[in-house]
């Protein structure tokens, strides 16, 4: 949105810089030259000669800070081009023939403008609920456009912003001015692209400053603004828009596509930059930055409805070692040597777990089952879920993961959720820690307990499929002490016969 919205700025300023007359520029100069070429014949070379020198001063006049006597120049060169142009055009335009003029700024109303309600008649409050759909929509545009501009800025300089802040200086600053009657105040990227070229990084210097000297020369010096040639002014705000553009930073997200070490989903930066640069480009600002946030929004929202699962193994080099081994996703590209627990599913979910995406969670417990039975005939003896990157949990994925642990413990088959932490952590120890316990021998729930990483979890797995089957399962367990119970009731009924004798 920020490059295409500077292009658009540069293509606006082309047919004054050309010095086309006023109804030969109706359309832009890309409308002229698709329909209308013949129309770039009316070029009047006086004034694109003009410009041209303009823009070779702005251009080259970072050397002049080689030269301490005239550092200065560099500092306000765009002052200094408009005061030197000012006097040309006064003595060219007094020589010159009335078709050889050069188009100069003209008069300009000299004083401040006096402060009035912007209802003066009762019949005003009536069109409050006429203009209030307008102004909502002039007030979301006005907002996203100059947040998007400041976050520009502040990006390049390493500072940071708050978006309510913006949204009560742009409230405030367009409900003072709509008692002088302005236009609605935004951040303008034309404007901002001169001030960071000249060296302004703070609020003082781009609205205070700015302001004051605004309200002074209007005041004062109006009349020195009639010689101002057009062309120069349009020559200072395409070098200030040129430095918005960012086609580096879309080399690097087109940089960053082209790694398919990453997964496509979060590859998709550059489409959205794309997106909005040509929408901006063909149909204007406002579309271009809705398109670009809807784009957005809808990716992000894919993201989280189907985010990415995948099997983790760990590396060769780490089998022997006696740290905690590193868990890796399996099919990563790049990566070599990459074992899997044999007869254990370790996999990671990333992403929010809740009630959108539980489905796909499950869909994806099933295949890789199906694909076990098919590949060797056996049967996973456990299932670790690694929640590192599990944000949090919603109350309908808990019941899921509920109705999975039962159902996988009826298949004798342990269900482990390990790294979790923070109000994740606590939702699986408040709810789901009584159900994985269950499907354990009693000599290891204690021990399940102080169980964190998927080391330890493996770990349990394996002690618990070392014990011989039926000892620990807990219908096993539930007939073996009915029977001890019913043989001591008989040994006591003996012992008393006896004792009757």
């Amino acid at each position: 949105f920020i490059t295409a919205s500077a292009l658009l700025i540069i293509l606006s300023q082309l047919t004054v810089m050309l010095g086309l007359p006023l109804w030969a520029r109706v359309g832009g100069i890309v409308q002229i030259a698709i329909h209308n070429p013949s129309y770039l014949k009316l070029i009047d070379w006086s004034t694109f000669s003009l410009s041209v020198v303009s823009m070779a001063c702005l251009m080259n006049a970072k050397r002049l800070k080689q030269v301490p006597y005239f550092r200065f120049l560099n500092d306000f060169k765009e002052l200094c081009l408009l005061i030197f142009s000012a006097i040309f055009c006064e003595w060219y335009n007094s020589v010159a023939t009335e078709e050889e003029k050069i188009e100069v700024v003209g008069h300009v109303p000299a004083g401040l403008p006096s402060l009035t309600s912007p209802m003066t008649m009762p019949s005003d409050f009536h069109l409050v609920k006429e203009l209030l759909p307008g102004a909502v929509l002039v007030a979301f545009v006005v907002f996203l456009s100059s947040f998007a501009g400041a976050k520009k800025f502040a990006m390049m300089d390493g500072y940071q912003i708050r978006a309510f802040n913006e949204l009560m200086a742009l409230g405030f600053a367009n409900l003072i001015g709509s008692f002088a009657g302005s236009v609605p105040t935004q951040v303008g990227l034309s404007r901002m692209g001169i001030a960071h070229g000249s060296g302004v990084k703070s609020q003082l210097g781009a609205n205070v400053f700015v302001g004051v000297i605004v309200a002074v020369v209007v005041k004062l010096f109006s009349s020195y603004l009639y010689n101002v040639p057009m062309c120069v002014l349009a020559a200072v705000i395409v070098n200030g828009a040129s430095h918005l553009t960012e086609f580096d930073h879309a080399k690097h997200l087109l940089t960053f596509f082209q790694n398919s070490r990453y997964n496509w989903k979060s590859r998709m930066e550059i489409v959205i930059w794309l997106v909005g640069f040509l929408v901006t480009l063909v149909f204007g600002a406002f579309p271009g930055m809705f398109t670009a946030v809807a784009t957005s929004l809808i990716i992000i929202l894919y993201q989280v409805v189907s985010p990415d699962i995948v099997e983790l193994g760990y590396k060769t080099d780490t089998v022997d070692s006696t740290r905690p081994r590193k868990w890796i996703a399996c099919a990563r590209e790049g990566v070599e040597g990459v074992l899997m627990e044999d007869g254990i599913l370790i996999f990671r979910l990333e992403g929010p777990l809740f009630y959108a995406n539980v489905e796909h969670l499950q869909e994806f417990l099933e295949e890789q089952e199906l694909h076990q039975a098919e590949g060797d005939g056996s049967h996973y003896t456990g299932i670790i879920l690694s929640a590192g990157s599990i944000p949090f949990i919603d109350t309908t994925a808990i019941q899921a993961l509920e109705t999975m642990i039962q159902t996988y413990n009826k298949r004798n088959i342990l269900f482990f959720i390990a790294n979790t932490f923070g109000q994740t952590g606590r939702l699986v120890s408040d709810c789901l820690e009584v159900h994985m316990q269950k499907g354990l021998c009693e000599g290891l729930k204690t021990k399940m307990r102080k169980c964190a990483s998927v080391d330890d979890f493996v770990g349990l797995i394996r002690e618990n499929s070392a014990i011989p089957n039926g000892s620990c399962h807990p219908f096993t367990s539930l007939r073996r002490a009915s029977f001890v119970q019913s043989h001591s009731v008989k040994n006591l009924a003996a012992i008393l016969e006896e004792s009757e004798i």
